[in-house]
């Protein structure tokens, strides 16, 4: 292939279900199909399609995924599941996801909706995965333009907050959470929160209404 190669109506069919699993990870099985067309070049290719991924499960991520959708358009990837487990805390979403890779992944549009989350277990998770060694001067790769959440409970260490929800951002390396609001400790409670990721560092400010 030269690098100028055209791309031109390439399809990518699977009338049925394929299972398989994911290199490097142990015991991982998903079952999906796709109907997708390339077009464009080698270098720039545009894949429209969808891609259905009825289950996934990644044990070593404690992930088990059903019924996930993706639509793959010239300019936005759109992911969406009414529930994925993660580590036993029930969570949907559905997102969009910006098909100008570069040096990092924009994502657009994110909302997340969860009946009972364990924020302890989430960080269970995050100690599982490889390290990828965020240090102060290094820069995370993922950017999220605009985020929503709502969480019917979410449980952290002994506190127990219901009805909680928030908007969301994350550049450079800050996650920025928003007009937090949930009922706690008998009473309301609201305010912003910002993390620092790669100095791991926090700052709140939580009132009671």
């Amino acid at each position: 292939m030269t690098k100028t190669q055209t791309l031109q109506n390439i399809k990518i069919l699977t009338p049925n279900l394929i299972s398989a699993s994911l290199p490097s990870f142990k015991n991982s099985k998903l079952t999906a199909k796709a109907d997708m067309s390339i077009n464009g070049t080698t270098l720039a290719p545009a894949i429209k399609g969808t891609i259905s991924i009825p289950t996934i499960n990644i044990p070593d991520f404690m992930f088990i995924g059903k019924n996930i959708t993706v639509n793959l358009t010239k300019d936005v990837i759109n992911a969406k599941s009414p529930e994925i487990d993660l580590n036993g805390s029930k969570i949907s979403f559905d997102t969009d996801i910006s098909t100008n890779f570069g040096e990092n992944t924009i994502i657009n549009n994110l909302i997340i909706n969860s009946n009972d989350m364990d924020v302890d277990k989430l960080f269970t998770i995050m100690e599982a995965m490889p390290q990828t060694n965020v240090a102060p001067a290094a820069s995370v790769p993922v950017i999220i333009k605009k985020g929503h959440g709502t969480l019917s409970k979410v449980k952290s260490g002994t506190l127990v907050a219901t009805n909680a929800s928030g908007d969301f951002t994350l550049k450079n390396n800050i996650f920025d959470l928003k007009n937090l609001k949930a009922t706690a400790y008998n009473g309301i409670v609201a305010g912003n929160v910002s993390y620092n990721i790669p100095y791991e560092t926090t700052k709140a400010k939580i009132q009671a209404l």
